[in-house]
């Protein structure tokens, strides 16, 4: 899946990218390249916790992610919430 960064360069020369419609999912580093490979850590994370947390996700693409759902396969695989956090 692609998603669109906004990247730019601060004052310091650090460089900050963010995934606009994405709230919290923001990263800093010296190059494009390492702040690129942070935003893609916070990213995960950032879709984690949401999961976890059943929180509403964004849509992409035209892609809608029902956390419904997901809670749903977890409990026929009987995975529970604990072992999933675990994870």
């Amino acid at each position: 899946m692609v998603f669109l960064v906004a990247a730019k360069r601060l004052d310091d020369g650090t460089w900050f990218g963010e995934i606009p419609g994405f709230e919290g999912v923001w990263a800093n580093g010296p190059t494009v390249e390492s702040c690129r490979k942070e935003l893609v850590e916070v990213l995960e994370e950032w879709l984690i916790l949401k999961l976890r947390d059943g929180d509403p996700m964004p849509v992409v693409g035209g892609v809608e992610i029902k956390v419904s759902l997901v809670k749903e396969i977890l409990r026929q695989a009987r995975i529970s919430e604990a072992e999933w956090e675990e994870a």
